[in-house]
């Protein structure tokens, strides 16, 4: 192949030398002194150039950040004390409630899943199928530590051939409390993961977002990934923001069609691209540490499906020209044909070598730089990692 992308294997070091090239310096302090500060300063000037005030209340409009604080106090008085875990979505009992009707991920089918499974077959309650340190990410994830994953189980997408399918109908898991998710978090950060990695995460939101900010509060440092298919809505990833420091969304499918036929999900193309404008729109350009680890920033993949190489070229097309070098793009072909495929023939067979080297020569061409690609015969079961251990 012509030109030279980042491979799985010398990632961490060719992002290493280009962060110490391209690193910023960080902008010196504003010397404005802040308005409280200055009214406190003015008042006790004020106060000594003048004679002594009589006894009475005092004079002059309460500062805002005082006001506030008084109206919080009064509330609080004045209503049922909150419980551990409130949160911008609201106390997590209360939120729970939108589980009733669900709309979290784009199929918006309402269902009360306190009653039954959505379409993501999975009810309100957390369901958990695998929690370990995994070394299979980019490198840049995973690293020689290992990243570490928490796989959910369930999703709303579905697809015909998912690699996951032991937990994506959601029958493989155990059922946890957003307690237990933290004391997941804390048990990887011990075993030395990077990071947190959260997969297939959107059908469970209000949890993991109570899960997050209760670690954040208590000084946790590890970055959370959000590891997920890129069929999310807006006003989901929203609720993330400032939660999420790294979004490793896939790119699927660009035409509906496709979409329609391995997916279900004909809207797939309109709502993969407005949710990786959010996220890019939250996180910014990557930034990784002196090691080549991932900080901050987003990562969309998209994983080669065979007689797919024109739709990919497609995709890494309106990701080069949308996003430039803000965004890494991460071209796999590992896929492996390991479910009931009867009805997809075109599907049962991996992905030639021949058909990989033409979509990296088409992302060179193009002049992407900011990418990862995979060498050698990945499509191997060995990619798909064991489920239903005891967590």
């Amino acid at each position: 192949m012509g030109g030279s992308l980042t491979t799985y294997a010398d990632a961490a070091n060719e992002v290493r030398i280009k962060m110490r090239l391209h690193r910023k310096r960080r902008a010196p302090r504003s010397g404005r002194i802040p308005y409280h500060l200055r009214r406190r300063r003015e008042r006790s000037l004020h106060k000594n150039a003048s004679a002594p005030k009589k006894e009475g209340p005092r004079s002059g409009r309460i500062p805002y950040h005082l006001r506030r604080r008084r109206e919080r106090s009064s509330h609080k008085n004045a209503s049922a004390p909150k419980k551990e875990g409130s949160t911008k979505w609201g106390q997590l009992k209360d939120h729970m409630k939108q589980y009733q009707s669900c709309t979290l991920c784009p199929r918006n089918c309402r269902v009360d899943r306190s009653r039954q499974k959505g379409v993501c077959q999975s009810s309100d309650r957390l369901m958990v199928s695998r929690a370990a340190l995994h070394m299979w990410e980019e490198p840049c994830i995973s690293a020689k530590e290992g990243s570490g994953a928490v796989f959910f189980a369930g999703c709303s997408l579905h697809c015909v051939y998912c690699q996951n399918f032991q937990i994506s109908n959601g029958q493989m898991g155990q059922e946890i409390t957003k307690e237990h998710l933290t004391e997941l978090f804390y048990r990887l950060q011990e075993q030395g993961a990077n990071n947190i990695n959260l997969v297939t995460p959107d059908h469970y939101l209000p949890q993991i977002v109570w899960a997050i900010q209760k670690v954040k509060k208590e000084g946790f440092s590890l970055p959370f990934i959000y590891n997920c298919s890129g069929y999310e809505t807006v006003e989901s990833l929203r609720e993330l923001e400032g939660l999420i420091d790294v979004y490793l969304p896939d790119f699927k499918y660009i035409q509906p069609e496709t979409a329609q036929r391995y997916s279900h999900a004909a809207d797939y193309p309109n709502v993969v691209k407005a949710a990786v404008a959010e996220m890019v729109q939250q996180t910014g350009a990557c930034v990784f540490d002196a090691y080549g680890k991932i900080q901050k920033g987003v990562i969309v993949r998209h994983l080669l499906l065979p007689g797919k190489v024109r739709e990919a070229k497609q995709i890494v097309q309106y990701l080069y020209e949308t996003y430039g070098d803000k965004i890494y793009i991460s071209l796999m072909n590992q896929y492996t044909p390991v479910t009931a495929l009867e009805n997809y023939p075109e599907l049962i067979r991996k992905v030639t070598k021949r058909e990989y080297d033409r979509l990296v020569d088409y992302a060179i061409s193009l002049g992407v730089e900011n990418a990862f690609i995979q060498e050698g015969d990945t499509a191997k079961e060995s990619f798909i990692p064991m489920f239903g251990d005891e967590l």
